[in-house]
């Protein structure tokens, strides 16, 4: 007996494999680890400057509208925005990774996103979408931005030469030893190369930086402690004689600023950057030196208020 095969059965087959296939791919990116140790994981780790922003935790403590909620909620442009894309970071924008590199800059975000609001925008401002991935050219020359969902609640962003930036995004990578992901809400992590200019850090901050010089990795942390935040700082050195050289650089350089504000007979402002460094502490554990900052709220309304960072104190005037 020959058994004979319809058309239409062919077709239910090749629908029936589609929606098989389809229902076990999105069953397979909800199921997706969306730790942020595994989206830190994506990121470039290596000749990368790193960052990492928990925007919830920011929220819930009261930092975001206190730094830039508020003043952005006042811009027509990201008004515009909003109401184009149903996006505002200031409550559904959760974590924020980068990683900031020579020839491109990568981006992962976390939170809540209307898809299909979002490429409707990127397109009516000429960005080109192709089965959810999408390119164009900023207003800068030879810069491309791109971007796709890599999981539902994960945006995947590139900065690059070129529109296939993003793409770098869809890799896990093996972690190296000894930089596994700071516990921070926002922390920072340089390469040794930073340190190699001076000149491009913030004012008040190159001679601390000279003291960490030569560390094969550092890591900049915010997170509570004290009255408000603190700031810690972990450098990992090649050998335990190059840390305690710089432990005991960076205690000098403490001490001497703190000798600066009794000789003049002032004390440290809360307001700006002397108020912080004047109160660090150091520690050495092996190859590794860790440096503690405590932050007051007074600084960070200082920082909201627009007040730079670097600035020096001045000396009193004399009543004589």
């Amino acid at each position: 007996m020959q058994l004979r095969v319809r058309t239409w059965q062919i077709s239910l087959l090749v629908v029936v494999v589609c929606l098989g296939t389809w229902g076990y791919l999105e069953w397979t990116r909800r199921r997706a680890d969306l730790s942020d140790e595994a989206l830190y994981r994506r990121l470039p780790l290596d000749r990368a400057v790193l960052v990492s922003v928990n925007v919830q935790q920011m929220r819930s403590a009261g930092m975001l509208d206190l730094l830039v909620g508020s003043r952005a909620a006042e811009e027509f442009d990201y008004k515009r925005f909003i109401d184009d894309t149903a996006f505002d970071y200031r409550q559904d924008l959760d974590v924020v990774m980068g990683a900031f590199a020579k020839n491109r800059n990568l981006f992962l975000l976390k939170g809540r996103f209307d898809w299909d609001r979002i490429r409707k925008w990127a397109e009516s401002r000429g960005v080109k979408c192709v089965n959810g991935y999408c390119g164009g050219d900023t207003t800068r020359t030879g810069r491309s931005v791109s971007f796709f969902m890599l999981f539902p609640t994960v945006m995947a962003v590139g900065i690059g030469e070129d529109t296939n930036a993003a793409y770098d995004l869809q890799i896990v990578r093996d972690l190296p030893s000894g930089a596994g992901m700071p516990s921070q809400p926002f922390w920072i992590r340089l390469p040794s190369s930073v340190l190699e200019d001076p000149q491009s850090l913030p004012a008040g901050t190159k001679a601390f930086a000279s003291g960490v010089k030569g560390a094969e990795r550092i890591t900049l942390g915010v997170g509570p402690g004290g009255e408000a935040f603190e700031i810690e700082m972990q450098a990992i050195f090649k050998d335990d004689q190059q840390a305690s050289e710089a432990r005991k650089y960076l205690q000098d350089m403490t001490g001497t600023l703190q000798a600066f504000f009794r000789r003049d007979k002032q004390q440290p402002n809360e307001n700006d950057l002397s108020g912080v460094l004047v109160s660090g502490r150091f520690t050495q554990d092996g190859s590794r030196v860790v440096g503690k900052w405590p932050i007051r709220w007074r600084f960070l309304e200082a920082i909201a208020g627009g007040k730079p960072i670097g600035d020096e104190p001045k000396p009193r005037q004399s009543n004589r």
